[in-house]
């Protein structure tokens, strides 16, 4: 978890400058899938391949991840780094609540103390923006 909020911190910053979010996302997926081939190359016997898994891959990795991707450096531009990294708060919660909504997890008390702690991170950092702490 921490590689991975590094490299999106990493993304984040590098979109700040982004003048044309989609040329930017089609080249991070294209050098992203030079990845995907050695992974595969090294560990192809350990790998299993279904038209299901592929079709999925490609729904949910190439598609809806290209699009908020997308999205995002369209965004990252007009906004400061400050209102990002709040922005970005609010995806495990959103996660969370859509998870429970659309798949019948289970809201344990962890999952429902940890969201309450995330969603009053954000109300603080919000308000100390707006100077009112």
């Amino acid at each position: 978890m921490m590689v991975s909020g590094l490299s999106w911190g990493i993304y984040t910053i590098l979109g700040k400058d982004s003048t044309n979010a989609l040329h930017h996302t089609t080249d991070n997926f294209v050098k992203s899938t030079l990845f995907l081939i050695i992974f595969y190359l090294l560990f192809i016997s350990k790998t299993h391949i279904s038209q299901e898994g592929i079709l999925l891959a490609v729904t949910s990795g190439g598609i809806t991840s290209a699009l908020g991707y997308t999205l995002w450096y369209q965004i990252l531009p007009k906004i400061q780094m400050m209102t990002s990294g709040v922005i970005q708060l609010i995806v495990p919660p959103i996660a969370i609540f859509l998870s429970v909504l659309l798949l019948g997890e289970v809201l344990t008390s962890t999952l429902l103390v940890s969201t309450v702690m995330i969603l009053g991170g954000i109300f603080i950092a919000l308000i100390r923006k707006k100077g009112k702490i």
